[in-house]
């Protein structure tokens, strides 16, 4: 139990919540659901991932790529895109909308 327990710590010092991507049995259904989902219910824009990438920054697994579209894999449904997503003060895209007109 020690040994396990060590190995936790030691593995999270590299790798951001390890234990939830790659040991933890509920990560792994939310990947299988994540694959076959029957809707799509995160929203994304055209500018997301070029130029905008404010939403990379508030995803705690890194689950969003570079180019804007989110790895289900990695994505555990905790919807801080979707907050920033619909913020208009902080979604750059929504912000400039908002300044134009």
């Amino acid at each position: 139990l020690i040994i396990w327990a060590t190995f936790l710590l030691v593995i999270n010092l590299f790798v951001e919540r390890a234990y939830c991507r790659y040991l933890c049995p509920l990560g792994a259904g939310l990947a299988l659901m994540g694959k076959v989902r029957l809707i799509n219910f995160l929203k994304r824009r055209k500018e997301c991932g070029k130029p905008c990438k404010a939403c990379n920054k508030v995803c705690p697994t890194g689950a969003i790529l570079n180019t804007g579209k989110i790895n289900m894999n990695e994505c555990l449904g905790c919807l801080d895109c979707q907050v920033m997503f619909n913020d208009f003060a902080k979604c750059p895209p929504l912000v400039a909308m908002r300044k134009n007109n």
